[in-house]
């Protein structure tokens, strides 16, 4: 739980390329 808040947080407070990066990670692990 604690992860996913601090991935909502980042999500929340980050720009277009921190959500860009974040996408890109979770497709390359999928």
């Amino acid at each position: 739980m604690e992860s996913q808040f601090g991935i909502a947080n980042v999500w929340i407070q980050g720009d277009f390329v921190t959500r860009a990066v974040a996408i890109l990670l979770l497709a390359m692990s999928l």
